[in-house]
């Protein structure tokens, strides 16, 4: 996730700053709710103020992209996990279009 929030060159750099603190700033693994508190909080400030409702689908989606990650490094298909990850992707990429308008 570290990685992600470095190479992030389409968000104002103060936002990625605050990424990469927030991220770095992490010093266990995450139970499932908290991991969905952090994508919340980590939308949050990349992505400035979304409604519940978006930032659930962000959550939905990272965790649909996320289990489909660990199928593929299972043996399961490399299709499902990039379908999984292109809609959280797009999902992302279009509330962030909407924001710049």
């Amino acid at each position: 996730m570290l990685n992600w929030a470095k190479n992030k060159t389409d968000i104002k750099e103060i936002y990625r700053e605050k990424l990469i603190r927030k991220i770095s700033k992490l010093e266990k693994a995450l139970s499932p709710k908290e991991e969905e508190d952090f994508i919340k909080k980590l939308v949050d400030i990349q992505l400035g103020r979304v409604t519940e409702e978006e930032a659930q689908n962000i959550v939905d989606l990272s965790n649909k992209a996320r289990e489909a990650k660990i199928k593929m490094d299972n043996g399961g298909s490399k299709i499902d996990y990039e379908r999984a990850y292109n809609a959280f992707q797009d999902y992302v990429n279009k509330l962030k279009d909407e924001a710049r308008s």
